[in-house]
């Protein structure tokens, strides 16, 4: 399931920093005419937070309505470089549950 955050949050639901504009490139959000709109111009989705690992690994995601925080990378490389963060941070919740939140459709 922690796997899937990190997939939901960025292939799925990503958006990109491109030279200081926002920009869609999640599959999820791109096959989605309102929810493009929603993520990019609405204030609904106060929170566009800058890509991190961790918070990620703790927010569970929504299946069934439009996303409440997108995560914002400011380049594709900051998807390779965390890998190892990735690694790290499912490595520590598998070790101690407690530390794994999980969500209502989990």
């Amino acid at each position: 399931e922690l796997i899937s955050r990190i997939y939901w949050y960025t292939v799925e639901f990503g958006l990109i920093r491109d030279n200081g504009i926002l920009r869609i490139y999640g599959s999820g959000i791109l096959s989605s005419t309102g929810e493009s709109v929603y993520c990019l111009k609405s204030g609904i989705p106060s929170k566009r937070l800058d890509y991190n690992v961790e918070k990620i690994l703790d927010t569970p995601y929504i299946k069934d309505k439009f996303q409440e925080q997108y995560f914002v990378i400011d380049s594709c490389l900051d998807l390779f470089e965390s890998l190892p963060d990735i690694e790290q941070g499912i490595k520590k919740r598998m070790d101690n549950p407690a530390l794994y939140k999980k969500g209502p459709d989990e």
